[in-house]
């Protein structure tokens, strides 16, 4: 029995421990289209003190999904930012031992607004090649050629 006590001891040292985390994970998605939010740049922070901030940060995969491992408990905040939408930042998050928080988040489309009142897209652009350039500064200007 000793030797099989010992196997069992030994074979433990392998098995993957399991870590009381805490995690904040949800979706990304446009509001206006629903659409997964790809891309899309998400924050977790946590004020140290009155001067010092801890972030931590995810890109949302291709189907809008992000996880993110926090330090421990406390308040937390989700920062989420994308191209062309709205930034979004939630109310205090309070994360305790070994929480798993699924926060979705909908971002909402920048609002085109224009001085004569109507936008018009006349077609798209395409760039058959690339124009190289050089750049040089001459008494603090800088001159493209």
């Amino acid at each position: 029995m000793p030797t099989l006590s010992r196997a069992i001891i030994f074979m433990a040292g392998f098995l993957p421990a399991t870590v009381l985390g805490q995690t904040v994970r949800g979706t990304v998605t446009d509001r206006a289209t629903g659409a997964a939010g790809t891309g899309a740049v998400i924050i977790l922070e946590r004020a140290v003190n009155d001067s010092m901030v801890q972030e931590r940060g995810a890109l949302a995969g291709a189907d809008g999904a992000y996880s993110i491992v926090a330090w421990g408990p406390g308040t937390y905040r989700i920062s989420v930012r994308r191209i062309g939408r709205m930034p979004s930042t939630s109310e205090p998050i309070a994360l305790r031992q070994g929480e798993v928080r699924v926060v979705d988040v909908q971002l909402e489309p920048i609002p085109v607004r224009s001085a004569g009142g109507s936008v018009a897209v006349l077609g798209t652009v395409k760039i058959r090649r690339a124009t190289p350039c050089q750049a040089s500064a001459t008494d603090g200007e800088r001159i493209a050629t």
